[in-house]
């Protein structure tokens, strides 16, 4: 159980926390081979991925909090993924519009896995 945990683990922080700076990275280099070179910058990119980035970094305190054992880390993830994380996503938008179904997926699974693997621990 501890190895799917770090796994799933992992998974989870890669495609919730570090893929939106990839996406917004592949999306200008794909503005820049149309040949639009000076019109925009990497920031205004993070722009079009807000939600993404807003549940990155709450994902990311959250998860090093999970690490610790804190019962408000599970609240938070389902917060963040299941509330705000939808919100911002149909009142910003998005690129990546159904990606949101994924994530959450991901953050609630990750929370189901570590109650079973506190249960196991006490």
């Amino acid at each position: 159980m501890s190895y799917f945990f770090r796994f799933w683990f992992l998974l989870t922080f890669i495609f919730v926390c570090v893929l939106p700076f990839y996406w917004s990275a592949k999306q200008l280099k794909v503005f820049y081979s149309l040949g639009n070179e000076n019109s925009y910058s990497y920031l205004d990119m993070l722009e079009l991925y807000l939600p993404e980035i807003v549940l990155s970094i709450a994902s990311t305190v959250f998860m090093v909090l999970l690490t610790t054992n804190k019962k408000i880390a599970k609240l938070g993830i389902l917060v963040s993924a299941l509330v705000v994380y939808p919100i911002l996503k149909y009142n910003l938008g998005s690129p990546t519009y159904n990606v949101w179904f994924f994530s959450a997926g991901l953050l609630v699974v990750l929370c189901l896995l570590d109650s079973k693997r506190s249960n196991v621990r006490t």
